[in-house]
């Protein structure tokens, strides 16, 4: 059984960590090494640019709930927030890129009805 586990890291982290995996592949003498230690360097810049779109979208989505709520637009976050994280899974799907299928279209649908009604649940 195997455990996933986040680590947090800065930018220069991350690059003293690609430096040290890079100088590795320059000391390897391995072929299959070296094919190993480039595909470690590529796994890692797309996780780290994985996870910086990650942190974009979550501030884009708190900035505009701030600005919402400033403007008097939105009252209920919890509502705001259950709905962005639905399409924040669909656009997390890179087959989809927003051209929804009418199948994926009614999935949708119906999970956004599902929060409505969690949450009707949970209020009364």
């Amino acid at each position: 059984m195997s455990e996933q586990v986040y680590l947090e890291m800065n930018y220069n982290t991350f690059l003293k960590l690609c430096d040290a995996v890079e100088k590795a592949a320059e000391n390897t003498k391995n072929f299959d090494d070296i094919q190993e230690i480039v595909h470690l360097v590529d796994f890692l810049e797309d996780e780290y640019e994985r996870d910086s779109r990650k942190q974009n979208l979550n501030y884009q989505t708190w900035k505009l709930h701030e600005e919402l709520f400033r403007n008097k637009e939105i009252y209920h976050h919890h509502y705001f927030y259950n709905v962005s994280r639905v399409f924040e899974d669909y656009e997390d799907r890179e087959s989809l890129k927003w051209n929804i299928s009418e199948q994926d279209k009614f999935h949708l649908i119906c999970e956004l009805i599902d929060v409505f009604k969690k949450e009707d649940l949970v209020d009364s």
